[in-house]
């Protein structure tokens, strides 16, 4: 299994309810078209918690996209890089409501 992990910070302006509709939107479309196995919810940041001790990170949310194999994982990315429709618009969508998003990749396979 491979994991994106998706930090960011929502632009002023923007509700946790909007964002949360369009990633459910893009998530769906990954889902349905087989380019990932799952797709969390958007995550509030607990910054009070004694578990968070990345202090130097202005993040206040977080979302993970979940592949079963790297090769589900590289098809979704040339979708993505390649702006295949009706996909580039749902992620459009997402990341005109997010700022500073920064992406981590994970691997478990052995």
């Amino acid at each position: 299994m491979q994991v994106l992990l998706n930090q960011f910070q929502l632009r002023p302006g923007t509700n946790i309810e909007e964002l949360s509709r369009a990633w459910k939107n893009f998530a769906n479309y990954l889902i349905e078209h087989e380019l990932a196995s799952r797709v969390s919810t958007v995550f509030d940041r607990l910054t009070a918690s004694d578990f968070d001790s990345d202090e130097g990170s202005l993040h206040t949310h977080c979302s993970m996209i979940f592949f079963k194999d790297a090769k589900q994982a590289a098809l979704a990315w040339e979708a993505i890089e390649h702006d295949l429709e009706p996909l580039a618009f749902l992620h459009r969508e997402v990341m005109r409501l997010v700022k500073k998003p920064s992406f981590t990749f994970w691997n478990n396979e052995e």
